[in-house]
Order: C-alpha cells, then sequence, then structure tokens
C-alpha cells in the first residue's frame, strides 16, 4: 500500500506544475497581446487626428499637429540697425516659443541684438516651438 500512496502523491504534484506552467504561459501570451494593442491603439488614433485635421477640423489639436508660424515687425525686414525686432505667432495656442534663448508665449515679442540675420551673417533665424503637449519643433523663419 506504501508504494501506491507515493505514485498517486507524485501525480498530484505534476499535475499541479503543468497547471502552474499553462498559467505563467497564458499570462505571457495575455502580456503580449495587451502590449501589442496598445502600440496599434496610439498609431491608429495618431493616424485618425491626422486625416480628421487633414479634412479640416476644428478642433484645436489640428493647429498644433500643422503647425504654421508667421513673423511680423514694425521694421520693413524686421531689422532695426543690426537688431531684430520680431512678433512670432505661432497656430497652436499656448505655445510657448523660443529665439536666441528668449522665451514667449505665443504670440511672441523678440528683440535680439546683433543678430546674424540682420549683419548678413544669415539668411534666416531659429524659431523652436513648444506646444502645450509638450511636443517640440524646431523652424528656420525668414524676416518679414
Amino acid at each position: 500500500m506504501e508504494p501506491k500512496t507515493q505514485v498517486h502523491d507524485k501525480n498530484r504534484y505534476q499535475r499541479g506544475q503543468g497547471l502552474a506552467e499553462y498559467s505563467l504561459i497564458i499570462t505571457f501570451v495575455a502580456l503580449v497581446c495587451i502590449s501589442i494593442l496598445v502600440v496599434l491603439g496610439r498609431t491608429t488614433r495618431s493616424s485618425i487626428q491626422k486625416v480628421n485635421c487633414a479634412v479640416g477640423s476644428t478642433d484645436p489639436q489640428c493647429s498644433c499637429v500643422n503647425e504654421k508660424l508667421s513673423v511680423t515687425s514694425t521694421f520693413a525686414n524686421g531689422c532695426s540697425g543690426n537688431n531684430l525686432v520680431v512678433t512670432v505667432t505661432s497656430s497652436c495656442t499656448g505655445t510657448v516659443l523660443r529665439v536666441n534663448g528668449v522665451n514667449a508665449t505665443t504670440p511672441g515679442s523678440f528683440t535680439w541684438n546683433n543678430a546674424p540675420v540682420c549683419t548678413g551673417g544669415a539668411t534666416s533665424f531659429a524659431v523652436q516651438s513648444t506646444q502645450p503637449d509638450g511636443t517640440v519643433k524646431s523652424y528656420n523663419a525668414s524676416r518679414p
């Protein structure tokens, strides 16, 4: 009788081990599936937003996707002597603009002393745009 009990216990432990292994496999497969869905969900959402904006939606996020900058100045070419004096406006509301290390919320007024674009050393100047969602874009802007 003794040997039968040991065989019975061994089968029970093996079944328990098999159940644990199957549980781990199912958990791993579920995690892989969830990860794939998260990635595809982000890509799909981004694609849908791009299409929505392309057809002319008035959603405020569309102005950030297709951000446009405009440069104006009270001076004919944006320069007062060697100083660049411009106002830069982004089509994305709440955007923080940066010119020559100076930050301003759109529309931003900037004065840059001895700006290369006014002294003949450059044909454009760099504008960095930080959108409300944290996206940072860099542009080369021309004088008005």
